[in-house]
């Protein structure tokens, strides 16, 4: 599972944020490059780390570490019980050390630089700003629900990391420690106030482009691109148009497609989630299963199609 990766999903990364995925030891867990940054999902025994950021990270906790130690950019150490959902920020060019006494569990997020300059300026219409650095007050629950939810995407065996739906929430993440945990937290975000979704027009253009691009990888940024706003707008404008995020449209579309190809053709069943973008059979139907509540056999097939070896539909 080390060095995981999504199909067109490591495209303009600034290389410091894929030098400091190299820190992190390859026990640690898994790693994955996209393009708002490099993450990792890092499980160890009791240890101790020291690193100089080549770009800003941001640690989240996922278990408790009752008793942490760190410096950020000093000599001086620090000792702190840091729970479940706390969340520490090193700033570009600082020096970490760290220790913890216990098993711990948390995701390291090394942000891209230009990703985050244009969140600032899509979100905030500025693009400079300031991290809040080293830990934060108490637990920060969204960032832990949002690591979390990494967590599970970057440990998933069944499948394939979705792209677009690590890249929205790497996103998420990146501009909710901008909200609360820099310079620009006291400074309203014009996204916030701005009302409705996205137009018709625009809605189509993003529908038609995911149609034609089914069996491939679809990004966030560029989703963002054919409506002409940042990726955290785009993300929450598509959610208030359709009620579903853009990768549960994806999902839901191409399965929609692999019916309409079961339901239509004699091609195997394997062929059809290739069509479609899913990396196997089992994964077509583990999938519509979990969203539609049927599998592929139970889709209605034209006569004479593709056969297995027994006589049966290749289901």
């Amino acid at each position: 599972m080390i060095g995981r990766s999504a199909a067109g999903s490591s495209a303009a990364l600034s290389p410091r944020a894929a030098d400091m995925l190299d820190v992190v030891p390859d026990s640690f867990g898994p790693k994955l490059l996209m393009k708002p940054g490099g993450v990792a999902s890092t499980r160890a025994s009791a240890g101790s780390i020291r690193l100089v950021a080549s770009t800003d990270i941001a640690l989240v906790m996922l278990t408790p570490q009752p008793q942490r130690s760190i410096a950020l950019a000093s000599d001086r150490w620090k000792r702190i019980a840091a729970p479940a959902g706390h969340v520490e920020l090193i700033p570009a060019g600082a020096d970490l050390q760290a220790a913890w006494a216990v098993s711990k569990s948390n995701i390291f997020f090394a942000m891209d630089a230009g990703r985050l300059a244009d969140l600032a300026a899509g979100e905030f219409d500025r693009g400079a700003f300031e991290w809040i650095p080293g830990p934060g007050a108490g637990p920060d629950e969204q960032a832990h629900l949002l690591a979390r939810m990494i967590d599970m995407e970057l440990l998933a065996t069944h499948r394939p990391v979705s792209a677009l739906a690590m890249d929205s929430l790497l996103t998420l993440l990146g501009l909710h420690l901008l909200r609360t945990h820099s310079s620009l937290a006291d400074t309203g975000s014009r996204a916030l106030s701005a009302r409705g979704g996205l137009s018709p027009h625009l809605l189509r253009r993003v529908e038609e482009h995911m149609a034609a691009h089914l069996a491939e990888e679809v990004g966030l940024a560029e989703l963002a691109a054919l409506c002409g706003v940042s990726a955290g707008h785009f993300l929450r404008s598509f959610r208030q148009s359709t009620g579903e995020t853009p990768h549960r449209c994806l999902m839901r579309m191409r399965l929609e497609r692999a019916i309409e190809l079961i339901g239509s053709t004699r091609l195997p069943v394997h062929e059809i989630a290739s069509l479609t973008g899913f990396s196997s059979h089992s994964h077509l139907t583990s999938t519509m299963s979990r969203m539609m509540g049927r599998t592929p056999r139970q889709v209605d097939r034209p006569a004479h199609a593709a056969r297995g070896p027994s006589g049966s539909d290749r289901l």
